[in-house]
């Protein structure tokens, strides 16, 4: 694109750049005409894109009642497509939620329920440290896998090889002795199983491919793409992981689960990695690979908030919720977080992997009285660090006569300032466009610590020395974007332009 097309389009920016706000269809019974009214408000204050978001799908929550009619009912999709006809008329284009995160929709219970199989397996396990004889048990919910003994030192840390004891129906005995630690590992079925490409299949099913059956007609013109907010943590174990562990690795997991945790040295943090790899590799190809690809082959864009610290690029808990936060998360096109997150780590994501779009869902839980003045300052600093896409959150189809609201502002025309929002929002449109233009020239390449930490963190989570360190070195130089307490990393304090 030349520079004088660009120039002219910022001028008058695409709609697809102005701002994308959750429309959030809860608090009292849905009525057409009432969303066509709405309708017409967002087109006059500049406002061409809408997230379509069931607060309370299957019964009352956060204070609302159940949403009314229930989510993908007939009754909701009558009154979904009836919408979205008055959204092509209007210009508006519509943007689905898809209900596997923050959510009481719980498709991910549906999909177990109808095939128990498809629940997620974690490790956890029994330690003890004492010098008498015991037996350790294995609770009656958990699957047993492994026990072993390991020496420590006199600091209490592991200073020696695992040393494996045989497990015989869930039981262990420990030996009388001093200086060592005793673990029984076992899994326990919780949470749903994204590993499992079968059962990905079907929970991807349930939304998207509903969606494909109902309004597949409208996708690309009316319907340009799904929003995906907090998905649930992957888990750490799964009925084929030591299988699929064997075939990425060569070697085998289940005579060294002990040393997940108790292991110490380059082969133990060579077997952490390696473990933390595989879940990573597992859940691309089971979900987020499938994800990335629905939504290209009907033309249509992806972007996420995941679960916090994950999304503002805290290493850490990076992993431990996602295995690998960069490798699953290039899977989608509009990566990015709400405010208590990162835009730097999202951006780097987007300018590596070619996607053309980045989030940042604002300013929720911020009350009432912020005004579009304070809203556009909040917002600078997001889309100089790289964000592309506003989201505001939210705008609700009813407060009940301002007896009920979640997490507000809601940024419309209930608010005094929504004559001159039409200003704001063409502002918004322009910088996001113009953003979104080009190719990212980068001064600074900044390593995110995942190996690192991988190698260092075991399945429960508690760093070791090394990974620790790691990320607060990383947390140092990037520092935080965390909107009620903002703290400029080093990087940035001695790089202004940054």
């Amino acid at each position: 694109m030349t520079l004088d097309a660009i120039f002219a389009s910022f001028t008058n920016p695409p709609k697809e750049y102005s701002p994308v706000p959750i429309w959030w269809w809860s608090g009292e019974r849905l009525d057409r005409q009432r969303l066509r009214w709405q309708l017409e408000r967002f087109a006059e204050g500049g406002v061409y894109n809408l997230i379509v978001l069931n607060l309370a799908p299957t019964g009352p929550l956060y204070g609302a009642d159940a949403d009314d009619p229930p989510f993908l009912s007939e009754a909701w999709w009558e009154i979904f497509l009836g919408m979205c006809e008055d959204a092509r008329q209007l210009g508006v284009r519509i943007w689905f939620y898809d209900q596997l995160g923050f959510s009481g929709a719980n498709f991910q219970g549906e999909v177990v329920r109808e095939t128990p199989r498809f629940a997620g397996q974690w490790l956890e396990s029994i330690v003890y440290e004492g010098e008498e004889r015991t037996e350790l048990i294995c609770p009656p919910e958990g699957i047993p896998l492994a026990a072993g003994v390991t020496p420590l030192d006199a600091q209490g840390q592991p200073a020696g090889a695992v040393t494996l004891l045989p497990l015989r129906d869930g039981r262990v005995t420990v030996e009388a002795g001093k200086g060592r630690r005793a673990r029984l590992v076992y899994a326990v079925r919780r949470g749903f199983d994204y590993f499992n490409p079968e059962g990905c299949a079907k929970l991807l099913d349930k939304v998207h491919g509903e969606f494909e059956r109902r309004a597949g007609h409208l996708f690309g013109e009316v319907i340009v793409g799904s929003f995906q907010d907090e998905l649930p943590s992957l888990a750490t174990w799964g009925e084929d992981f030591a299988a699929a562990f064997f075939t990425q690795t060569g070697y085998d997991i289940l005579p060294r689960l002990v040393a997940l945790w108790d292991g110490r040295g380059p082969d133990a943090d060579r077997l952490r990695a390696d473990y933390h790899r595989v879940r990573a590799a597992l859940a691309e190809e089971a979900f987020f690979k499938p994800l990335f690809a629905w939504h290209e082959r009907h033309g249509l864009l992806c972007g996420f908030d995941q679960q916090g610290p994950a999304r503002a690029g805290h290493p850490i808990a990076s992993v431990y919720f996602y295995a690998d936060y960069l490798r699953t998360h290039r899977w989608y096109t509009a990566p990015g977080s709400d405010h208590h997150g990162e835009a730097k780590i999202h951006s780097s994501l987007a300018h590596l992997y070619g996607r053309p779009r980045v989030w940042i869902e604002a300013f929720h839980t911020t009350g009432w009285g912020g005004t579009l003045e304070e809203t556009f300052d909040w917002l600078l600093p997001w889309l100089r660090a790289g964000a592309t896409l506003y989201d505001p959150h939210a705008v609700y189809y009813s407060t009940r006569g301002g007896w009920w609201e979640w997490a507000p502002p809601s940024t419309c025309w209930r608010q005094p300032y929504w004559r001159h929002y039409s200003h704001f929002s063409r502002a918004v449109s322009r910088l996001c466009y113009v953003l979104s233009q080009g190719h990212h020239v980068c001064d600074i390449g900044l390593l995110f610590p995942a190996t690192t930490v991988q190698a260092g963190l075991p399945p429960d989570a508690q760093p070791l020395p090394e990974a620790q360190a790691a990320h607060d070195c990383y947390q140092k130089l990037v520092g935080s974007m965390f909107w009620q307490n903002m703290q400029p990393g080093v990087l940035r304090l001695r790089s202004p332009r940054l």
